[in-house]
């Protein structure tokens, strides 16, 4: 859902952005030249077409997600 409100309304995550640059850890160091091109890129991106999500391909990765939990290891491999 949020990468078709993304491809629909790209400037609609431009607080976002902002926000997690700010707040998330990992992207503190990264304020500047790298959120100042994502923004300008979400800005300047024309609205797309949703994309069609494929029902067995959903089923897939859930079934591969349940097999990594049930491993229970601390690195999966």
């Amino acid at each position: 859902m949020a990468i078709n409100l993304c491809r629909h309304d790209p400037k609609r995550f431009v607080p976002h952005v902002r926000a997690a640059y700010k707040e998330h850890e990992l992207l503190k160091s990264g304020v500047g030249k790298k959120m100042n091109d994502l923004i300008a890129k979400l800005q300047a991106q024309a609205p797309l077409s949703p994309v069609k999500f494929d029902g067995q391909a959903n089923d897939a990765v859930k079934q591969n997600n349940i097999a990594v939990i049930d491993k229970n290891e601390d690195k999966p491999t």
